[in-house]
């Protein structure tokens, strides 16, 4: 193992100690990490003047935008020559790639003086071809119209994308407990500066700036030509203490229950307070997406790093800081960089491709300068209605077989032809533990039959 095991609390070990071992050995292990992948991204690339690898690690097909670090003014082109779209902000670019699954692909830039437009405006509306949005004088938003399906996202009359301040002082576990009460002392942020960006190719950006004490709050808000993703990127600078930082969109959506992504799957709560347990579930752990929808239409609240949700009626909030005092005296102090995302959908999370999209936004393309000394193509492709979540790719545990484990996340049924791009001999489905093989027929490919967030594990005889 890279890690080492963290400590249990041990008799006359006070909670402070504990924390500030296992905050060495966390350190110490991302360290390690990250000295790791450095020495594999310099055996594999070469590092190649103009060049870009970008690398797909999803398991599908994924078309997006990535972002290149590239100072100079000029153009990207793919592989056969052909100009991509592309945008410049400040000394990097957004550029628009199409990567295959578990895969790469390199692309050119070549430097020209072209021109590249930019400028800010005065108003309280920005539009494209898959919404109109408006906000008021504080910076929140009044209206989101989806004109891919023909309505109104958020709740008339309300005010979405509120930034909210709570003081929040807990009994006890300063740093981790979030009391019921909270709600009762809260600071309504309202934007001292708003700035309207030209409309670029693929992007139309928003700039949201707020103050609070000592700390400042920018946000940018991003709108894309080829995503239904509206994007709300985030720098904070934090100097307070005790304050609780969430935001909130208040839907048009009405249901009784919201869904969250967890591990391997996703769970159900209630969205409603009628009874002491509903109560008491006043926020709610979710990973990369909470969902809240009927069953034609539906929105999702995606985030790349914040766990703390709260679902109510029509409401979908999230935690963005917590600036406790104990065990941590200086939690979250200082400089923060985070995106959360709003996504309208038509139908639940499944028909929208909630997970995909959450994916796209928290492992999404990466760029590496210099192109690859052999072009990785992927291991497996996977033919199914919906996309494969692949959990790893390895050697087995006795190193003599190649392991592929997925698991299946709509909680449906499913069925999966794996097509392995590798020679290999028999194909075995086995435990997490990768005991007790069953020998599979692979004459027609490799089918294989998956139950509601199920886990599968294949091993391949190399």
């Amino acid at each position: 193992m890279l890690c080492n095991q963290f400590h249990d609390i041990l008799p006359g070990s006070s909670i402070h100690e504990v924390y500030e071992d296992n905050k060495v050995e966390y350190e110490a292990c991302f360290s390690e990490i990250t000295k790791l992948n450095k020495a594999l991204d310099d055996a594999h690339y070469i590092r190649t003047p103009d060049l870009y690898t970008i690398r797909n690690l999803n398991a599908w097909t994924l078309t997006d935008l990535v972002t290149v670090s590239e100072a100079r003014t000029g153009y990207f082109t793919d592989n056969e020559g052909r100009i991509l779209k592309s945008e410049k902000h400040g000394e990097q670019y957004l550029v628009a790639v199409s990567v295959p699954g578990l895969s790469e692909t390199v692309i050119r830039f070549t430097a020209d003086d072209i021109m590249v437009s930019s400028g800010k405006a005065d108003q309280n509306m920005v539009a494209n071809a898959h919404y109109q949005v408006k906000w008021d004088d504080n910076g929140q938003l009044t209206s989101i119209y989806d004109r891919d399906n023909a309505r109104e996202v958020l709740a008339i009359g309300n005010r979405s994308n509120v930034l909210t301040v709570y003081e929040d002082r807990p009994t006890s576990f300063d740093n981790w407990n979030i009391d019921a009460d909270y709600p009762e002392k809260a600071i309504i942020l309202h934007a001292n500066q708003v700035v309207v960006h030209t409309p670029g190719p693929l992007t139309q950006r928003v700039d949201f700036h707020y103050t609070f004490q000592n700390s400042t709050v920018v946000q940018t808000m991003t709108l894309y030509t080829n995503s239904r993703r509206i994007d709300f990127k985030t720098h904070i600078d934090w100097h307070e203490h005790q304050f609780l930082l969430r935001t909130a969109f208040n839907t048009a959506i009405l249901s009784n229950y919201a869904t969250f992504d967890i591990q391997y799957g996703n769970v159900a709560r209630p969205t409603t307070s009628n009874t002491s347990w509903e109560i008491a579930k006043f926020e709610t752990v979710g990973h990369k997406w909470a969902d809240l929808s009927q069953h034609d239409y539906g929105v999702s609240l995606l985030n790349d790093s914040k766990y703390g949700y709260s679902v109510k009626k029509g409401q979908l909030s999230l935690s963005l800081l917590k600036s406790g005092i104990d065990p941590d005296t200086e939690a979250d102090q200082g400089e923060h960089d985070f995106t959360y995302s709003l996504l309208p959908h038509a139908g639940d999370f499944v028909t929208g491709r909630v997970e995909e999209i959450a994916m796209a936004l928290n492992h999404g393309l990466t760029a590496i300068e210099g192109e690859p000394k052999k072009i990785s193509k992927p291991l497996f492709t996977f033919e199914t209605e919906q996309p494969v979540m692949v959990d790893a790719i390895k050697h087995s545990e006795e190193g003599n077989q190649a392991i592929l484990r997925f698991h299946e996340y709509a909680g449906q049924n499913a069925v999966v032809k794996v097509v392995p791009q590798f020679d290999f001999g028999q194909v075995s489905r086995v435990r997490l533990d990768e005991t007790h093989p069953e020998v599979l027929n692979n004459q027609d490919g490799i089918l294989v039959s998956l139950k509601p967030y199920e886990v599968v594990t294949l091993a391949f005889e190399r």
